[in-house]
């Protein structure tokens, strides 16, 4: 059992970051490299490539180990984290998309609550304290509110939003158990791309982009979009959401990274977002039709049943406990990703998905 002695610096901090070679992980990765911190990323690469994450590696030789490993197997990962002198967890693995949990409870309960629930166990029976967990809004549900802070009641509506929901309460309970040190981030709608390493939403899952995604992918190849409402009560009649750039959501995380390792006993959850005034369905046509330099045409039809016409978190207690401020705006949220979009026209990956970072990927 090691010893998680609080005196290292940051080049000594070794975090490991669960589906960190995926969207929202690989972004936290590079954020926490740039910072000084050591990083072991812990993928089964089946929703990411590795190819996509291979400039961060080779950007940080000395700072990142990669391994390929399935978090359901509890053996593995207590290996790697004995190995490697873990001081902190970052939990991102996970599935992650609502419709889908529909159709894949059982799976999608295995891979997000038991995967979990067996990783804070491992914490436990190797003197692990340190906990940084990614949750979502949706927990939230159809609260009744437009904007939801952390004493807002759950009401979650899917499977994935109760699964986030059961997650919390086993930190809840380890952090009681253990006296450890947790905090859980509930995001709002990640957009954007880190554009130096080229690291944004290329999900195998293509059927489940977000928005800005797949507005951007209709529009260049010259497929209709479709509005669901204009008749909103808001100002321009269509939904209005909060999303907020990967990039600041990867600063979020390695703020509560610091947090974790320099205070001790507790639990906090917050909300992470970038709060009023949120962006509206035709904020972000305008948007895309400015950065593509292209009048993007559209259709409008009724509403969807149960669509919450206002959806914003509150982000104070982030801002005020971790100095959260998000920076970026929705320019360049579209901006960044039409450019990581724009990269992933050239030929990137190889015809077999086969691990190409040698020498830092452990198989």
């Amino acid at each position: 059992m090691k010893n998680n002695s609080l005196e290292n610096t940051n080049s000594q901090r070794n975090i490991l970051i669960t589906g960190g070679a995926g969207y929202i992980g690989s972004n936290i990765v590079a954020k926490l490299c740039h910072e000084g911190y050591n990083c072991v990323i812990v993928d089964n690469f089946s929703n990411s490539y590795p190819q996509t994450i291979e400039k961060l590696v080779n950007a940080y030789p000395t700072n990142i180990k990669v391994y390929k490993q399935d978090i359901l197997d509890s053996a593995g990962m207590e290996r790697i984290m004995e190995q490697e002198a873990i001081d902190v967890i970052i939990h991102m693995a996970g599935k992650k998309y609502v419709g889908e949990s529909f159709d894949k409870t059982d799976e999608y309960y295995s891979h997000n609550v038991v995967a979990t629930r067996n990783l804070l166990h491992s914490m436990e029976k190797l003197g692990i304290n340190k906990f940084v967990f990614s949750s979502s809004i949706t927990v939230y549900g159809d609260c009744g509110k437009e904007y939801v802070d952390e004493t807002t009641p759950l009401h979650p509506l899917s499977p994935y939003a109760m699964q986030k929901m059961e997650c919390e309460e086993e930190i809840a309970c380890w952090r009681e158990r253990s006296h450890g040190c947790a905090i859980v981030l509930r995001l709002s709608n990640p957009v954007g791309a880190d554009t130096q390493y080229m690291l944004g939403d290329n999900s195998k899952n293509k059927g489940q982009q977000g928005v800005v995604p797949f507005m951007i992918n209709r529009v260049l190849s010259g497929e209709p979009l479709f509005i669901n409402g204009c008749d909103h009560p808001t100002k321009d009649g269509t939904t209005v959401r909060d999303y907020v750039h990967v990039q600041d959501v990867a600063t979020a995380f390695t703020l509560a990274t610091k947090y974790v390792i320099e205070e001790s006993d507790f639990m906090h959850i917050f909300n992470c977002g970038s709060s009023k005034p949120g962006y509206s369905v035709k904020d972000i046509i305008c948007e895309i039709s400015n950065v593509l330099d292209k009048k993007v045409e559209y259709s409008v039809g009724p509403r969807r049943a149960g669509d919450v016409s206002i959806f914003l978190s509150d982000i104070s207690a982030i801002s005020s406990t971790l100095h959260f401020a998000p920076t970026r705006n929705l320019h360049e949220m579209v901006q960044t990703h039409y450019e990581f979009h724009t990269h992933l026209l050239e030929p990137l990956m190889p015809p077999k998905d086969d691990i190409t970072i040698k020498d830092n990927i452990t198989i």
